[in-house]
């Protein structure tokens, strides 16, 4: 069994947890479940993501799929990390994805695929979207 815990860092921890790589504990099928990473993301408070006032309500997120187990660690058996920079843009997409540090190029592949999938509602100010960049660390780790 391989376990795939998802730490988000949104200034501050985040997380959520896959085994198998397919059948994450808080997704249906292979999407993520929002409403976990929401509610994790709102126990952060908007002094993590916006501490200088950049927006006045947290970006929520809609939907986006799980990363999956990268096939090269489960055929050794073995584990990894890997932190993306990214930006939620003011239409609640993912962009500028950058590779901050990884343990190998399966691993951040993954991570950024799954990503690239999420929709977010955009953070707010007064009222209006703004951009928000933030961090997730993926740490991919196999139990048997």
């Amino acid at each position: 069994m391989h376990k795939i815990m998802l730490t988000t860092f949104i200034t501050a921890l985040l997380s959520a947890c896959a085994v198998g790589g397919k059948q994450p504990l808080e997704e249906t099928g292979n999407l993520i479940s929002a409403k976990a990473v929401n509610k994790k993301i709102a126990a952060q408070g908007l002094s993590r993501l916006c501490p200088k006032n950049e927006c006045d309500q947290l970006p929520k997120l809609i939907k986006g799929e799980a990363p999956h187990y990268p096939e090269t660690l489960s055929a050794s058996g073995g584990s990894g990390r890997t932190t993306i920079i990214f930006t939620i843009n003011e239409q609640g997409s993912t962009t500028d994805l950058k590779v901050k540090s990884a343990t190998g190029n399966d691993i951040s592949n993954t991570a950024l695929a799954a990503l690239r999938t999420w929709k977010f509602s955009p953070a707010l100010l007064q009222g209006k979207p703004v951009s928000v960049t933030t961090q997730l660390t993926f740490a991919f780790d196999s139990q048997e």
